[in-house]
């Protein structure tokens, strides 16, 4: 409870489109989905530089096999991030179009 009333004490720049409203469960589920509305975009990007880095460490494999090999750990995780990235973006619109939360 204490997260819901610092929420709404935030100033509204920082919150952008979150709607500071927490005191219904629908204003907490609005909340909630515009910080993960927040977070997919610095994932989605982090995890595609994490597949260019691996991508271009396993094809110059300049260090070594090591860096082969992290290369390829890279392309691995950076692949499944941008999976989980999109799942959890579909995801989200699904809810949003179901419950007519825009």
């Amino acid at each position: 409870m204490h997260a819901i009333a610092h929420a709404q004490s935030l100033p509204p720049e920082l919150l952008g489109n979150i709607p500071a409203d927490a005191t219904t469960f629908s204003g907490f589920v609005n909340i909630l989905i515009g910080l993960i509305d927040l977070a997919i975009p610095i994932v989605f990007a982090g995890s595609l530089l994490a597949v260019i880095v691996g991508g271009i460490m396993l094809i110059s494999k300049a260090g070594g096999e090591d860096k082969g090999n992290t290369g390829k750990q890279m392309l691995l995780w950076g692949v499944i991030f941008l999976v989980i990235a999109v799942s959890i973006w579909s995801v989200i619109r699904v809810i949003r179009i179901t419950f007519g939360l825009f």
